[in-house]
């Protein structure tokens, strides 16, 4: 099930799952989850807010399927409702599994500085921009499935 955190509890829950995971979020970051069984099982961040963009964080339980359902509901956020124009992801080179996630999802490289990642990874720069990504083609205000998602806005929203 899709939900963002709508209390402080919920807030640091997503917060330590990121963090369990070494992903550091500003406070002003947008949080997405996915539940399995009341249980986390994605989580996603947008922060790093520069103009008509920002860097996108994605944590997992290490479970291997990841729901179309979030797919589409977390980039529908990222360039429909909070309406930026690009979305960015750091990937350390070392860590395979991620890359090849986030390549399959549409990102592609624009940058690369060797060897600055922890255990000596290079750390690249991914992008994707709205009108390239093929999570959203389809969907519309009208469509979207999670309309509590668009019809709440997200603490600190910047759309």
């Amino acid at each position: 099930m899709i939900g963002w955190p709508k209390n402080p509890t919920e807030h640091e829950w997503c917060r330590d799952f990121l963090l369990a995971q070494h992903i550091h979020v500003a406070e002003d970051a947008h949080i997405l989850f996915w539940t399995a069984d009341r249980k986390p099982v994605w989580v996603v961040a947008f922060d790093s807010w520069v103009g008509q963009t920002c860097q996108m964080h994605v944590a997992s339980d290490k479970t291997r399927w990841l729901p179309k359902a979030f797919i589409n509901a977390t980039y529908f956020y990222a360039f429909k409702v909070i309406s930026r124009k690009t979305v960015f992801a750091t990937v350390n080179s070392r860590n395979a599994a991620i890359a090849r996630l986030i390549g399959w999802l549409g990102y592609k490289e624009v940058h690369r500085v060797h060897e600055v990642h922890e255990g000596g990874g290079d750390l690249v720069f991914m992008q994707m921009d709205r009108e390239e990504c093929r999570w959203i083609k389809d969907i519309t205000w009208e469509n979207h499935p999670h309309p509590l998602l668009i019809t709440k806005p997200l603490p600190n929203s910047r759309a």
